[in-house]
């Protein structure tokens, strides 16, 4: 594959001469080309930009079949504010080169083929298959829309004074432009920090609803034990904690009234217990979901 001779404007563009950037202040723009080739052959081509830190192009190199066609995206980066004036001094150019073969260039053509053009443009030799196409760019702010009142009498002077009001300078509309972005942007970080506080102020209070439970289930616990010991030392026990005797079958049937009244003791603790855990688990309940 050899390079073959390129004439002017090798490739048709889409737009052709100027890229237009409808401006909106903080947000990333796009636009696009459309990169056609009309020749038989294939073509190989390579967009650059004056401002690359400001411009992503996407992409920025490839090739191009016989009668085919290539869309390029190219993002402009958010702007903080309007340039002065609406002023554009960026351009981007679209260099092309045919290529002879039936068969796609492969990648380590394409290389030797820019290598090449790169050599002779350090050399500031002339470099006649390379086609050069340019750019530049145009920035434009949506129109500022005022509503202006009919007049209800025609007077000789009231053309003047329409005139006079409906003329502003440029100037004017980007300073009013501006100010109103910046006035929304600062109501924007307000709601942010505000909705910063409400979600720090959920958080500890979420904490403290944590803590809150884990203290009473520390109180449920002690409150656990100590009932069990009670009903534990209100048992029924022998005299010494020794196995029963005869004598001690004799007075049990003598103190049997006794026991009867010890179980129904032990009984109501049973039932008090049995709220106490009750009520807690309530509790619990009323601070977990509050």
């Amino acid at each position: 594959q050899n390079l073959t001779m390129a004439q002017e404007g090798l490739l048709q563009i889409s737009p052709p001469d100027e890229i237009e950037w409808n401006l909106v202040l903080g947000r990333q723009l796009q636009n696009s080309l459309v990169l056609r080739n009309p020749t038989k052959g294939f073509v190989t081509f390579k967009v650059k930009t004056t401002a690359p830190k400001q411009y992503c192009v996407r992409p920025n190199s490839g090739n191009i079949e016989p009668e085919g066609q290539q869309e390029v995206l190219v993002l402009l980066q958010p702007l903080k504010e309007f340039p002065e004036g609406l002023k554009c001094k960026d351009k981007f150019l679209v260099q092309s080169v045919a290529v002879e073969g039936t068969e796609p260039p492969s990648k380590e053509t394409v290389k030797e083929i820019w290598e090449q053009i790169d050599a002779q443009k350090k050399q500031h030799e002339p470099s006649p298959n390379l086609s050069d196409q340019k750019l530049r760019c145009r920035f434009i702010i949506p129109p500022k829309v005022k509503a202006v009142p009919e007049d209800k009498e025609q007077s000789f002077d009231g053309g003047n004074e329409r005139a006079a009001r409906s003329s502003s300078s440029p100037g004017s509309d980007v300073s009013d432009l501006k100010a109103q972005y910046e006035e929304r942007l600062k109501r924007e970080l307000s709601e942010k920090q505000k909705l910063m506080h409400e979600k720090d102020a959920l958080l500890r209070e979420q904490a403290d609803q944590e803590e809150k439970h884990q203290f009473l289930l520390q109180e449920f616990e002690k409150l656990k034990r100590t009932l069990q010991e009670k009903d534990n030392g209100l048992k029924f026990r022998t005299p010494g904690g020794g196995v029963p005797t005869a004598d001690t079958d004799a007075r049990g049937s003598s103190s049997s009234g006794g026991a009867v009244a010890r179980q129904q003791s032990g009984g109501n603790k049973q039932v008090i217990l049995l709220l106490l855990v009750a009520l807690i688990f309530f509790l619990i309940g009323r601070v977990v979901s509050g």
